[in-house]
């Protein structure tokens, strides 16, 4: 659902449509769509056909859109589809002859990350400009040794703050022999890790709004229908089957809520209160209707 959140607050018609933002007769599938998208462009590039054919299975991409809006790189992509390949061909899954008698895996799974990026990047823009506009942001912050606050719409303050580890070398003597022990040192500047403040913006950003949800979702169940009993586990929302149609009318209503603010437009404001360095402008809208969630079944089902 993270990719719910970035098409929401970029208004990502497409990518909504594909997220299951929109009305639909069908449950979308946005790991089904991935998959058709990679082999539609691995079957217009002769060497990735050659090592790939058709043997793409939804389960090869699934890892890799489900983190893309939590900040996932090509290398980690192809990664993850390596131990995918490794997995399925451990079970006795036929993967094509091109595959399963190969030496070298690295080329099949380097290929399939590559296209596989492109393709997420393709019908689901707002993930990929949302996550690389963020991270932008915290790079310049970063750079300057400056953390990343941001208020959520409930009022909660995030911070974001990854220090460089200081280490000090300490000379002493262990039975009688000279030993060099390292241990965390004083430091009087506090510099920030620019690489863990780019690399964790974006899985921090949407993780605050996923809770945020979460936590208006459950105060509005609670004020408006009186439900007191929840379950929750990450993206699932539960309840007594007789509170359901309720707590799914809250679900969609708080969802609309919070984007119907341009929240990166807010977060924007903040951050530049912290830097005279001008942020880079928003990422660019789409014109997805954000009221249209409420009539979405399958937002949540």
């Amino acid at each position: 659902n993270g990719l719910q959140h970035f098409a929401g607050m970029l208004r990502d018609e497409e990518g909504g449509r594909n997220v299951n933002l929109l009305p639909n007769d069908v449950p979308a599938d946005i790991y089904n769509i991935v998959r058709q998208e990679a082999c539609r462009r691995i079957a217009e590039n002769a060497e990735h056909s050659e090592l790939w054919g058709d043997d793409i299975s939804r389960t090869m991409v699934k890892r890799p859109v489900m983190t893309t809006p939590y900040g996932a790189t090509k290398y980690g992509m192809r990664n993850q589809i390596y131990e995918e390949i490794k997995k399925q061909l451990d079970k006795g899954t036929p993967l094509g002859d091109n595959i399963t008698n190969a030496v070298d895996l690295w080329p099949h799974a380097k290929c399939l990350a590559s296209t596989v990026w492109d393709s997420i990047g393709s019908v689901i823009y707002s993930a990929r400009e949302g996550m690389v506009w963020l991270q932008a942001v915290a790079q310049i912050l970063a750079k300057e040794d400056k953390a990343i606050y941001w208020h959520l719409p409930t009022g909660f303050l995030v911070k974001q703050k990854y220090l460089k580890s200081v280490v000090r070398e300490v000379k002493t003597v262990i039975n009688g022999r000279m030993a060099s022990l390292y241990a965390a040192g004083p430091e009087d500047v506090e510099r920030m890790n620019k690489q863990r403040q780019s690399n964790g913006i974006a899985p921090n950003f949407i993780h605050s709004y996923d809770a945020c949800h979460l936590m208006r979702t459950i105060i509005g169940a609670r004020e408006d229908y009186d439900i007191q009993s929840f379950a929750v586990v990450h993206d699932s929302f539960g309840t007594h089957a007789s509170d359901m149609e309720a707590l799914s009318s809250v679900i969609r209503r708080e969802f609309i809520q919070i984007y119907s603010e341009d929240v990166l437009k807010d977060f924007r404001d903040e951050c530049q209160k912290l830097t005279d360095t001008e942020l880079p402008a928003l990422p660019k809208y789409g014109k997805l209707k954000i009221e249209e969630v409420e009539h979405s079944e399958y937002f949540f089902s």
